[in-house]
């Protein structure tokens, strides 16, 4: 039976999502390091403890989101722990609100701005998915909200974790402006296997409002722009020139255009959402790392 809860718990967590934002958030903090050009071995430590308090707080916001989106995963995905019934609905809210707690309070002991990132953080999931404001039935407020937490939070929360780092520097506001028009279109991705329980319970999704085919039209820019803004920014001296070096990514981009409209709502086999979702994901993780890796060393 301990063995059977803990595996619900953990599957509440969805463990798969906590990695991106510990990698967006530790690159973060590689990019200050190579724009100050400092050394990694003196702020190591205080920047992985920032990237696992951000990825925790995203497990938080995974349980939350499931607690208020019980009744829509009991249509399109239950086999989740609380409609499965594998774990109550009390027991994971309270599960939620103690680690929000938990990272929150343990983001002080990391440093004042820590905390500051790691409490903006966790409200804009709570904003998400908590009635009334409850922002993922607001459409395109659904995916700005989803942007701005995955781009600027973490990515600032890392860089701030180096004490040296101005949060007024132009480089890094700059890789965040890249990695939010890239989100805010490709958040979208994991809404298309969810249409038939989102519409039922008036969740305004961009695939539930607008249907498949269309979404696919208005979120496909959002893969390509990114890229093109690179160039720009190596123009204004906001980039490192070596970021021309990432340019190349956009034929991943627009792969991943020419195949989302015939997997988009297809569920992958070893993730819950489609494969289009896990290309977001892997994409997201790629433009962050690659532009850690041309801070230190571009």
């Amino acid at each position: 039976m301990a063995g059977k809860a803990t595996n619900a718990y953990l599957r509440l967590l969805r463990p798969f999502t906590l990695l991106p934002p510990f990698v967006v958030t530790v690159a973060g903090g590689m990019m200050a390091i190579g724009y100050y050009s400092l050394e990694i071995s003196q702020y190591i430590i205080p920047i992985i403890l920032t990237g696992l308090v951000m990825a925790m707080i995203n497990g938080a916001s995974n349980a939350l989101n499931q607690v208020f989106d019980v009744d829509i995963d009991r249509i399109n995905k239950p086999y989740r722990p609380i409609p499965r019934g594998d774990i109550g609905i009390r027991d994971a809210l309270a599960f939620s609100l103690v680690l929000y707690a938990v990272c929150i309070l343990s983001s002080l002991y990391i440093s004042p701005r820590a905390f500051i990132f790691a409490l903006m953080f966790a409200s804009l999931t709570i904003l998400y998915s908590v009635p009334p404001i409850r922002l993922k039935q607001r459409l395109w407020a659904s995916n700005i909200t989803i942007a701005t937490a995955r781009s600027y939070m973490l990515l600032l929360a890392g860089w701030c974790a180096v004490p040296a780092a101005s949060i007024m520097a132009m480089p890094i506001w700059y890789v965040g402006v890249i990695l939010f028009i890239f989100l805010v279109g490709a958040s979208a991705t994991k809404d298309f296997t969810d249409i038939e329980g989102d519409k039922a319970h008036g969740m305004k999704t961009l695939p539930a409002v607008y249907g498949a085919k269309r979404a696919v039209l208005l979120i496909s820019p959002f893969f390509v722009l990114p890229y093109l803004l690179i160039p720009v920014g190596t123009v204004m001296s906001w980039l490192p020139l070596a970021s021309l070096q990432l340019t190349p990514m956009i034929v991943w981009a627009f792969y991943a255009v020419m195949v989302l409209g015939e997997c988009a709502t297809v569920p992958g086999k070893k993730f819950e959402n489609s494969p289009m979702w896990v290309h977001m994901y892997l994409m997201m993780m790629a433009l962050a790392i690659g532009f850690a890796l041309v801070f230190l060393f571009g």
